[in-house]
């Protein structure tokens, strides 16, 4: 449906992903669950973050997470 609307297919899948996951998810993660590359998931978080979707949150002892 993403790519009817112009939104990169991977772009569309992420933001899915990350509404329906009940706590955030690392780019790592979001990578092996979509079977992505992990810089097609870097791009795609930047974009998201861009439109103002998603936003990063940090954890005590981890990397940053988009929420």
């Amino acid at each position: 449906m993403g790519t009817q609307w112009g939104i990169n297919r991977t772009v569309a899948q992420i933001h899915a992903l990350l509404y329906l996951s009940p706590k955030p998810l690392h780019a790592e993660e979001i990578a092996e669950i979509l079977s992505v590359a992990r810089s097609n998931v870097s791009t795609s978080l930047w974009e998201l973050q861009g439109w103002g979707i998603i936003r990063t949150t940090h954890a005590l002892g981890d990397r940053a997470r988009p929420l």
